[in-house]
Order: structure tokens, then C-alpha cells, then sequence
């Protein structure tokens, strides 16, 4: 169904006026129509610019200028900031809205999809390269304005068949989209179960109840979450009422877990914590622990194929193993560049190594321990 809905919903751009390389930004809570947005989007040939919808107009505005959108895929109860986000603009993108639109000015999605009938195949299909650009990401950031990171269609292919091999989850299953999909990480997850042929159960937002419903009706073996998550798990009071015995492990990332947390999970819930490093840059998994492998608490692993890592003095010169130094990547799923932006580009791209500016070490055993960010960021709760 997610191929049929994305070939017409391509389409239908196409009748809109949606050109290859056109940008189309996607802002809306999880939910199926997202699944079908970033598919049809790239079946048109055109470029997904993925936001958060939490964030202020003021922000939403600065990266459909600074993109040049044509199109915005959104949701009704988000829309009125959509169209402040927008008011300014020297051309003004196309609404669509993926549930009933409130106004006249916005297009439903599934009305879209009608424009063209079943048979139409996609215009761009057989003209889109490997090394086109498939997203524009939009890094946050406390000072500055947010940089566009620019991943290919070979970024994504790479990091989502790689990641999955290496965790040892390329099987057929169901996991939980509890993390957004207007992350990076949301679209690799959504990238791996296509390869895999599983089903996401997808949340709008986090719900502790919810989720052990989830596990025990699916018999969920393992899904993604960050430290806050782990954290309401365990202090679920109802936790013991469900049957999570399918779980077998929950990836973590964005910030270190304690690692009396850890410990306290896999003696709660007989599932492992497995720690992980990324970031937009590298679309976005460097490393993580294998399933089944030597798991060392409070380490993020050890690098998935495809990806090298170093880690560097302020010179450039590889340290020692556990010296504390930069990290640098690289592999096919590191960005060619940020979006209009050569300047910040030259800065994090040297030599085919993106300078990450996080700190880290690696021990005798080739996993990585994380010490810290070099850059600013935000962590939603």
C-alpha cells in the first residue's frame, strides 16, 4: 500500500507543478501520511526537507526560505502555523494537508493522489541517481541558524542496509516508531523495515501504556528510544501487567545513559540497552553494539560497515587508543556538503573525513565511548 499511495501522491505532485530537485518539506506529528510523503516525494524526483512540527513558525519560516520550497505537507491542527510561517515569503510554497484541510487555501493529500489515475507511472523514476539528493535535513542549534544537511539517496541506502546487517535486526518483524520521523533516525528506521520487509507501529507521540500494549500485542523484539524513554519504562507502576518477554533489546541514543540504567533494564525487562552513536552528517548511525556480541555499558559500540572512524588531536593526528580526542568519519553514508552553505562545508569536510567536533575514545577493543559534544544542541524531551 505504501508503494501504491507514494506512486499516485508522485503524481500528483508532478500535476502541481513539482519539478526534480524541487524541495518539499514534510512537518507534521508520525503517522502513516509522513511514510507516504517521503516516498512520494522522492518517487517525483523532488527533495524531502523533513521538520519538527513542534517548532515556532519563526524557525519553520527560515527553512522554507532558505530551502525554496514549493510544497508543504502538514496537518490541520498545525496549519495556522504553517501559514505564519509563510506570510513573508517571497513565493509561497503549496498547503497540502494529509487529514481535512481548514481552509480553502490548503489541498488534501488524498486528493492529490486522485489527479492523475493508477496507471500513470512516475515521471522521474528512471532519472534519479544514487547521488542525488534524496533530504535536506535541518540540524538545530542554540546559536546560529540552522544548517541544511544534504544526504543522498546512496547516504540513506548505505546506512540503512549497514546498520542493519550490523545490529543483526535484518529479520522480518514489527518494531515501534516512538522516535520522530521527521528525525534522521526516523528515516532510517523507516529505511531498514522496507529492506526487511517489517511494520512499523507508529506513535504521534510517546506514551508509556501504549507502548507495553504494543510490545506485548506484537510481540515486539526491538525498537529505538532515547534515555528519557528508558527511563518512563521503568517507572511504569504497571509495567509487570504485560507481557514484554518477545522484547529482546531497545536502542538508545542521543544522550549517554546511566549505566546503573542499564543494568536496571535488563534485570526489569530480560532486554539489553544497546548504546549507539550518530549524527545528522552520517545519515545518521556511526556505531552501536551488536546483538549478541560483548556488551560494554556506557560505550556507543563499535563502528557499523562501510563506516571509518578515527579519533584526532587538534592537528589532525590519529591518538593513541584511549586518548581522548575528535572524532572523524567517513564512508558512503557521510553528506556531501550542507545546503548552500560551501563555507561550513570546507569547515567539516577535509580530505574526505567529516570532523564531527564531538569528543570521544576508542579502547583496545575497537569500541567507542563518547565524551562529549562540541556543538550545541537541543534535546526535547
Amino acid at each position: 500500500e505504501t508503494k501504491m499511495f507514494s506512486d499516485h501522491l508522485a503524481n500528483g505532485l508532478h500535476e502541481m507543478g513539482i519539478q526534480k530537485g524541487d524541495r518539499v518539506i514534510v512537518c507534521m506529528p508520525n503517522c502513516p501520511e509522513v511514510l507516504f510523503s517521503y516516498q512520494g516525494i522522492s518517487r517525483a524526483g523532488a527533495i524531502v526537507v523533513p521538520v519538527m512540527y513542534m517548532l515556532h513558525p519563526n524557525e519553520i519560516h527560515y527553512i522554507a526560505l532558505n530551502s525554496g520550497a514549493k510544497a508543504i505537507i502538514t496537518s490541520s491542527h498545525i496549519v495556522a502555523n504553517i501559514e505564519k510561517a509563510v506570510e513573508e515569503l517571497p513565493s509561497k510554497p503549496i498547503i497540502i494537508t494529509a487529514d481535512v484541510p481548514t481552509n480553502e487555501s490548503a489541498y488534501n493529500i488524498y486528493d492529490v493522489m486522485k489527479k492523475t489515475p493508477p496507471s500513470t507511472t512516475t515521471a522521474s523514476d528512471s532519472q534519479i541517481s544514487e547521488n542525488d539528493t534524496a533530504i535536506i535535513l535541518y540540524t538545530s542549534g542554540t546559536t546560529g541558524k540552522p544548517k541544511g544537511v544534504v544526504l543522498t539517496h546512496k547516504n540513506l541506502y548505505s546506512n540503512a542496509v549497514n546498520s542493519s546487517e550490523h545490529s543483526g535486526n535484518d529479520d522480518q518483524g514489527t518494531t515501534l516508531g516512538v522516535l520522530p520521523l521527521a528525525h534522521v533516525y526516523g528515516l532510517t528506521i523507516s529505511n531498514i523495515c522496507y529492506l526487511t520487509g517489517s511494520s512499523i507501529v507508529v506513535f504521534p507521540k510517546f506514551d508509556v501504556k501504549e507502548v507495553f500494549e504494543a510490545i506485548e500485542k506484537h510481540k515486539v523484539k526491538s525498537f529505538s528510544v532515547v534515555p528519557a524513554m528508558i527511563y518512563a519504562m521503568l517507572s511504569f507502576p504497571d509495567a509487570e501487567k504485560y507481557d514484554t518477554s518477545s522484547l529482546e533489546s531497545v536502542g538508545s541514543g542521543s544522550a549517554p545513559l546511566p549505566v546503573a540504567m542499564i543494568h536496571a533494564f535488563k534485570e526489569k525487562f530480560h532486554a539489553d540497552v544497546l548504546e549507539g552513536y550518530g549524527l545528522s552528517e552520517a545519515a545518521p548511525i556511526v556505531s552501536r553494539h551488536i546483538r549478541g556480541e560483548t556488551i560494554k555499558p556506557g560505550s556507543v559500540g563499535v563502528p557499523i560497515p562501510g563506516v571509518e572512524i578515527k579519533i584526532v588531536d587538534d592537528d589532525g593526528k590519529e591518538l593513541p587508543r584511549g586518548d581522548v580526542g575528535e572524532l572523524i568519519v567517513r564512508g558512503d553514508s557521510i553528506t556531501p556538503g550542507y545546503f548552500q552553505n560551501v563555507e561550513e562545508t570546507r569547515r567539516v569536510l577535509r580530505d574526505g573525513w567529516l570532523f564531527t567536533g564531538d569528543m570521544a575514545k576508542m579502547d583496545e577493543d575497537g569500541y567507542f565511548w563518547f565524551e562529549g559534544r562540541g556543538d550545541d544542541i537541543i534535546i526535547s524531551s
